[in-house]
C-alpha cells in the first residue's frame, strides 16, 4: 500500500515538473522571438554606377521609415541579386540621425551593358529522330517552361539600354539559329512594385534536314509581389510557326497561351544558386490550331487540326550549401491536364544535382565564377491522345539523363559547356 500511495504522490510532481519545463521552454522561445533584432530604416542609399536606383528599390520591396529584421533585409538583397543584370548586391547599416535609426546602404555590382551567352552540349548518344516526332498534335514539351530556367544552351549576344528611371530595353541576336529578340521591362508599374515584361522574337532557320521553319513569338508577363518572396505571375503569349518541307508542302500552326501561377523564390542567385528554394504552382491554358500533313497512299495529305490544353503545373527546387564552395540541389516539376478531346496528359521530371565552385573572384573589375555541375534527371510522360489518334507508337517517352560540365560567368556574360548522355524510350 505504501508503494501505491508513493506512486500516486509522484505523479503530480512529475506532471508539475513537465508543466514547469514546458513553461520555461515556452518563455525561452517567446523571449528569443521578442529579442529578434529589428532595424528602423530611416534612409536607403543605393550605390550603383549605372543602374537606376528606383529599379533596385522596387525589386527590394523596402521602404524608408519602416522596421525590418535582419532576415528581411537579407531576403531583399537576394531579390536584388536575382536581377539578370546584377552580379552581386551587398548591404550595410550605418547610424542614422538618432539612436535606433539606421541608414541602409545597398552596394550593387552590375554586369556589362553588352552581354553574351554561349552554350555547347556534346551528346554522347543519338537522340530520337525527327521522323518519330513528326506529328505536331502531341506536345512532347508540355512543362518545360515552368521550373526550368537554367537549361537553355542557346548562344546569343545582346545589349541593354536604360529608358528613364524605371524601364529597360533589351535586344539580342542568337548566333546559332538567327533568332532576333526585343524585350522591354517596366519596373514599379503603377507604383506597386509590379514588373511588366514584354518580348517579341522572330526566327528563320533549318529545323531538320527535310524542313525549314519561320517562327514569330510575342509574350507579355506581369510579376506581382504579394509579400516578401511570394509573388503572382500572369503570362499571355502568341506564336506562329510556318514550316516548309523539302517536298513542297507547308505546315502552319499558331498558338495562344495564358498562365497564372503562384511563385515563392528565395534563391540567392538566379544562375548559380548555392542556397534557397523555388516553388511554383499554377494553371496553364493553350489553344493551338493549324494544318498537318499525313502520309496516305504514298502521298502527303493536308489535315486541319485544333488542340486545346488546360492543366495544372507545379515545380519545386531546393539548394543546400554543404561546404564553403559546394552545394547540392533537388528539383521536380510536373504537368497534369486535358488535351485533345479531353484526353488526359501528364508529364513529370525529377533531378538531383551537385555543384562545386572551382573559382570565385568577386572583385568588380575582375569578376570570375567557374562552377562544375553534375545533374541526374528522370522524365516520364503519358497521353491518351496517341490512342485517340490511332498511334501504336508515338512521341511519348520515358528517359533518364546525366549531364556534367562547366559554367563560367563574368561581367560580360555566361558560358556553358556540357557533356550529356540520355537514354530515351518511345512508347
Amino acid at each position: 500500500m505504501k508503494v501505491k500511495r508513493n506512486a500516486t504522490r509522484r505523479r503530480p510532481r512529475c506532471l508539475r515538473a513537465i508543466v514547469l519545463l514546458a513553461a520555461l521552454l515556452g518563455q525561452g522561445v517567446a523571449g528569443a522571438e521578442s529579442d529578434a533584432a529589428s532595424f528602423y530604416i530611416e534612409t536607403i542609399t543605393v550605390d550603383t554606377p549605372r543602374l537606376s536606383q528606383e529599379i533596385v528599390l522596387s525589386e527590394s520591396l523596402l521602404h524608408e521609415g519602416e522596421e525590418y529584421s535582419e532576415d528581411e533585409l537579407r531576403e531583399a538583397v537576394h531579390r536584388i541579386n536575382r536581377l539578370p543584370f546584377v552580379l552581386l548586391a551587398e548591404f550595410s547599416l550605418n547610424k542614422g540621425s538618432e539612436r535606433g535609426r539606421y541608414e541602409l546602404v545597398v552596394k550593387v555590382f552590375e554586369t556589362r551593358r553588352w552581354f553574351f551567352q554561349v552554350g555547347a552540349n556534346w551528346q554522347l548518344n543519338e537522340g530520337i529522330s525527327e521522323l518519330d516526332r513528326l506529328d505536331p498534335r502531341v506536345d512532347t514539351e508540355i512543362g518545360t517552361r515552368i521550373g526550368d530556367t537554367t537549361d537553355d544552351l542557346r548562344s546569343l549576344v545582346g545589349r541593354r539600354f536604360a529608358l528613364g528611371a524605371r524601364s529597360l530595353l533589351f535586344a539580342s541576336f542568337g548566333s546559332e539559329d538567327g533568332l532576333f529578340a526585343l524585350g522591354y521591362q517596366r519596373y514599379n508599374l503603377w507604383n506597386r512594385n509590379i514588373l511588366l515584361n514584354l518580348s517579341l522574337a522572330s526566327e528563320d532557320g533549318i529545323s531538320s534536314v527535310s524542313s525549314s521553319t519561320k517562327t514569330v513569338t510575342a509574350r507579355a508577363q506581369l510579376g506581382i509581389p504579394i509579400r516578401g518572396n511570394h509573388a503572382l505571375r500572369v503570362l499571355a503569349g502568341w506564336s506562329r510557326d510556318d514550316r516548309t518541307f523539302s517536298f513542297g508542302s507547308d505546315l502552319d500552326t499558331q498558338e495562344s497561351e495564358a498562365e497564372v501561377a503562384w511563385l515563392f523564390n528565395s534563391l540567392d542567385d538566379p544562375v548559380l544558386p548555392r542556397e534557397g528554394s523555388l516553388y511554383e504552382a499554377g494553371i496553364t491554358w493553350s489553344d493551338r490550331d493549324g494544318v498537318d500533313y499525313e502520309f496516305r497512299d504514298g502521298l502527303f495529305e493536308g489535315v486541319k487540326f485544333s488542340e486545346r490544353r488546360l492543366g495544372l503545373i507545379a515545380a519545386a527546387g531546393r539548394h543546400w550549401p554543404v561546404a564553403e564552395r559546394q552545394s547540392v540541389s533537388v528539383n521536380a516539376r510536373g504537368f497534369f491536364g486535358e488535351g485533345l478531346d479531353s484526353a488526359r496528359v501528364w508529364e513529370a521530371e525529377a533531378s538531383l544535382g551537385h555543384q562545386v565552385f572551382l573559382l570565385r573572384r568577386l572583385e568588380l573589375d575582375k569578376w570570375r565564377e567557374l562552377r562544375f555541375e553534375t545533374q541526374v534527371s528522370v522524365l516520364g510522360q503519358d497521353s491518351e491522345e496517341r490512342r485517340l489518334l490511332g498511334f501504336s507508337r508515338g512521341p511519348i517517352e520515358d528517359s533518364w539523363r546525366i549531364r556534367t560540365g562547366l559554367v563560367y560567368r563574368n561581367g560580360w556574360g555566361l558560358f556553358r559547356l556540357f557533356v550529356e548522355y540520355e537514354d530515351r524510350e518511345l512508347r
